[in-house]
């Protein structure tokens, strides 16, 4: 399909530029007609850039000012579906290199062996992403909670809850 036929159904199904979350669904339901776009070289080697992937999106075509705001939130729904696809394929390469999800189950067995929990993931907060990495002694408080231990220090770490929590990435542990 070319990019203003989809530009033009996208606004017949109720895509309006004034109201930019009206219309994002059909968008994203078939933003696979616009694959073959997508998945050029030309708009690969643009990294998902707006200023740079627009210009090849619209090519020669004269849009309107409506079916460039259709294009534009095609573009932002590309790129969310670019990075579901880019953490999903971290998460099975990892799950098959043998690290499993971090969870209670991990942390009890471990406090159960006496062993230490190897992470790697990250702590995020409402404006800093931390890497957290290396190898944790798993305990649990008085009020029922796990937390993870660094590396010689005595009180400081991470509640568990904050890094399972997040859901924005992954917290992948290995039993050491």
């Amino acid at each position: 399909m070319k990019v203003k036929e989809f530009c033009q159904k996208a606004i017949e199904n109720g895509y309006q530029k004034a109201n930019t979350c009206i219309g994002w669904t059909w968008i994203e339901q078939n933003l696979a007609l616009l694959d073959d776009v997508f998945q050029s070289p030309e708009y690969l080697d643009c990294k998902g850039m707006n200023h740079k992937c627009m210009p090849v999106l619209i090519g020669q075509e004269n849009l309107t000012e409506d079916e460039k705001a259709a294009l534009s939130t095609a573009w932002y729904l590309q790129n969310c579906r670019e990075d579901k696809r880019r953490k999903q394929e971290y998460r099975d390469k990892m799950l098959a290199d043998g690290w499993q999800l971090l969870n209670e189950t991990v942390c009890q067995k471990a406090i159960e062996q006496g062993r230490k929990i190897e992470l790697a993931g990250k702590v995020t907060s409402d404006w800093l992403t931390t890497k957290v990495a290396g190898l944790f002694r798993p305990t649990k408080n008085a009020k029922g909670q796990y937390f993870l231990i660094a590396p010689r220090k005595r009180n400081r770490g991470y509640f568990l809850g904050n890094l399972v929590a997040g859901g924005h990435e992954d917290c992948f542990c290995k039993i050491a």
